[in-house]
């Protein structure tokens, strides 16, 4: 894409900030290989005529020659190589990222257990009382 309009521009380093930083205890500037990765999946980019070998093939295309991270206009060099890759028009591919609104944490929740979550209970529960 030659040229973004600056809202549009604002909106897609807001959500490539939110992924570069995803997994991270800090704001990051630059994405990993990672967190592209996770880019294409959570923003369904993902299908047939563009696997995540392609999107890992694209992120290593687009990076400086020995860096382990891409930067903002890297990252939208990559989009335009995915957006040619799958046959599409870049402003697709942005609006595709656009709609995410960020990484998603598919990460699982445990159900409650009866057994671990107690606080104190079982033999545990008499040790204490004949401590006091």
């Amino acid at each position: 894409m030659a040229h973004m309009d600056t809202q549009t521009e604002a909106e897609l380093k807001a959500v490539f900030y939110a992924f570069a930083s995803f997994g991270s205890s800090q704001d990051c500037v630059e994405m990993e290989g990672k967190n592209f990765n996770k880019l294409a999946k959570d923003t369904k980019l993902l299908a047939k005529c563009l696997t995540t070998t392609d999107v890992d093939i694209i992120f290593a295309q687009v990076k400086v020659k020995g860096a382990r991270k891409i930067t903002w206009p890297e990252f939208v060099q990559a989009l335009d190589y995915i957006a040619a890759k799958k046959g599409c028009a870049m402003d697709e591919v942005v609006c595709a990222v656009l709609k995410s609104n960020g990484p998603q944490d598919n990460g699982t929740k445990a159900e409650a257990c009866r057994f671990h979550d107690d606080k104190v209970g079982g033999s545990h529960l008499a040790i204490i009382v004949s401590l006091k």
